[in-house]
């Protein structure tokens, strides 16, 4: 079995509405979403997504095979065993709090994506946008808890 599975067109269309509905200033980034099938933990707790930012070489390899176009910016890891069974209201957020991670610096000459670490400053519009929902964190950890009480 692979570590890494292609995500469904769904939650890349998903992927696509909340950037363009809610992070418009990220539309111009490639961004590849992708699940890792293995359970993942830091810091003994489990993480259910992370976006990352590609290295140079990454881009270049998920460019065009013959190397002239721009490959992707950025890496959206989801666990895909939890985020398929999430309810449609937190696989959104989800989504939304892992784009609240990319920065683009339109005045960098070199490389405008970067990253932004976890910072409540920056987190401003994602604790607005769940203000019905404060706990959806917990909530969705019970399901991952769940999920993978199964295969033990």
């Amino acid at each position: 079995m692979s570590n890494f599975e292609e995500v469904e067109q769904d939650v890349e269309e998903l992927l696509r509405k909340i950037i363009r509905e809610d992070f418009p200033n990220v539309a111009d980034a490639k961004i590849k979403p992708l699940y890792y099938m293995k359970k993942k933990m830091s810091k003994g707790v489990a993480t259910l997504s992370y976006i990352a930012k590609t290295t140079p070489i990454l881009n270049y390899l998920t460019g065009s095979s013959n190397g002239e176009g721009e490959g992707y910016n950025y890496i959206l890891f989801m666990d895909g065993n939890v985020f398929p069974v999430l309810e449609y209201s937190d696989k959104v957020r989800v989504i939304r709090h892992e784009l609240c991670h990319i920065f683009i610096d339109l005045e960098s000459e070199t490389n405008p994506f970067k990253m932004i670490d976890h910072e409540i400053q920056d987190f401003y519009s994602e604790i607005e946008h769940s203000k019905d929902d404060p706990k959806w964190r917990e909530r969705i950890f019970v399901v991952a808890e769940a999920v993978y009480a199964k295969d033990e």
